[in-house]
C-alpha cells in the first residue's frame, strides 16, 4: 500500500529537495505551511495552510486528510524571540504527537538536532524538550539529531565559510578553535529521512553526522 505522508517544513532548504524524492518514490504527500499563497494540489501532493502551533485550528485542517506517516522538520532555528523557540519547536511538536496519537498514526519521523541539550540556549534546549515530548507519546517514532547540514541555502553558516575558504585560502577559526563540527550534506540528511520512513526499527534515535 503507497505510503500518505504529512511533511511539516516542507517549503525550506531540506524539505523542498526532500518533497522531490518522496514524489519520485511513488509517495502521497500532504505538505503544511503557514503560507496561505502554497494552498494548492496537483498529482500526489496536496499544500494546506496550517499552523502547528494552534492545536484546533489544526485539528480542524486535517480533519479530513488521511495519512500514515509523519515527518515533522518544521521548526525555528534562528530568532531574538526565545519565547518563539518554545511555542513553535515545543508547544508545535506538541500538537502534531497529540493530533497524531488521537488518529493512530503509524510512523512519526521527528528531525531534531545535535545539538539537543539543556545548556544549549533556547534554540537547544526547545529541541530537547521537543524530543521529551516525542520520546513520551504512544507513537512508533524515529529521531534524527543531524549536526550542521549545508548544501541547501547559500547563506548556511557551512556553506559560508567554504566560499571563504575557497576565496581566501585561509580557515578562518573562531574563539580558541577547540570545538568539534561534523558538517552533513544535505543530500545524506535527506537519505537518512527515507531510511527513516521504511525502517523497521522505531522509538530510537539517530545522530546523523559524517
Amino acid at each position: 500500500m503507497t505510503k500518505r505522508i504529512l511533511l511539516t517544513g516542507g517549503t525550506g532548504d531540506i524539505g523542498r529537495s526532500l518533497v522531490l524524492k518522496l514524489l519520485a518514490t511513488g509517495y502521497q504527500l500532504v505538505v503544511i505551511s503557514r503560507d496561505a499563497t502554497l494552498a494548492q494540489s496537483a498529482s500526489n501532493i496536496t499544500y494546506m495552510q496550517a499552523d502547528i502551533t494552534k492545536k484546533d485550528a489544526l485539528a480542524q485542517t486535517l480533519s479530513d486528510i488521511e495519512f500514515d506517516t509523519v515527518l515533522h522538520l518544521a521548526a525555528i532555528t534562528h530568532s531574538h524571540n526565545k519565547n518563539l523557540y518554545y511555542k513553535v519547536n515545543v508547544e508545535g511538536t506538541r500538537n502534531l504527537v497529540g493530533l497524531c496519537e488521537s488518529r493512530g498514526t503509524v510512523r512519526f519521523v521527528h528531525m531534531s538536532s545535535r545539538a539537543a541539550h539543556e545548556q544549549g540556549g533556547a534554540y537547544a534546549h526547545s529541541k530537547l524538550i521537543a524530543e521529551q515530548v516525542v520520546k513520551e507519546s504512544r507513537l512508533e517514532w524515529v529521531i534524527l539529531q543531524p549536526s550542521e547540514i549545508y548544501g541547501g541555502s547559500p547563506r548556511e553558516a557551512i556553506s559560508t565559510l567554504l566560499r571563504l575558504i575557497k576565496h581566501y585560502h585561509i580557515a578562518p577559526i573562531i574563539g580558541s578553535g577547540e570545538y568539534h563540527v561534523a558538517p552533513l550534506w544535505i543530500d545524506d540528511c535527506i537519505q537518512a529521512i527515507l531510511r527513516a520512513v521504511v525502517t523497521p526499527q522505531a522509538r530510537q534515535s539517530y545522530n546523523l553526522s559524517r
